[in-house]
């Protein structure tokens, strides 16, 4: 599994509630992503900030230490590279190998001025290739 973590500047602004920054509530969600894993299962992260960042690629068995790692990831003082952090991403699934499945979930409210939106996202998969599931929060 893969955790893109969006950490651009955007994400230190206050959710919903007015008491955590998104990126607080996003890092939360991760930790319970986490948690849900069996012992053995591995987990990369993945900083979406500018320049993006593999901050644990190739993925980690250790739980503890990812969750810990997690909780100290502050917000960038750049905006947020979507193709960047996807091109690690997949990078890192090739990498890994054709013959292993792997999930990865972004997680971002999305905010506006977050990413640049006039600039396609990165090609990720192709009928043939079927490794990699991408899912989204917001």
């Amino acid at each position: 599994m893969f955790l893109l973590i969006d950490n651009g500047l955007a994400s230190g602004a206050l959710a919903g509630d007015g008491e955590r920054s998104t990126l607080a509530e996003e890092i939360e969600l991760a930790v319970g992503l986490v948690d849900s894993l069996a012992p053995g299962d591995a987990v990369g992260v993945i900083a979406a900030a500018r320049p993006a960042t593999g901050i644990v690629v190739p993925p980690s068995t250790d739980h503890r230490a990812i969750i810990e790692l997690l909780r100290s990831i502050e917000p960038a003082e750049s905006p947020t590279d979507l193709p960047a952090a996807f091109r690690i991403l997949r990078a890192a699934v090739d990498e890994a190998g054709s013959d292993r499945r792997a999930v990865a979930y972004l997680l971002s409210d999305f905010r506006r001025g977050s990413a640049p939106l006039e600039m396609s996202l990165p090609k990720m998969a192709s009928v043939e290739d079927t490794n990699l599931t991408l899912l989204a929060s917001a």
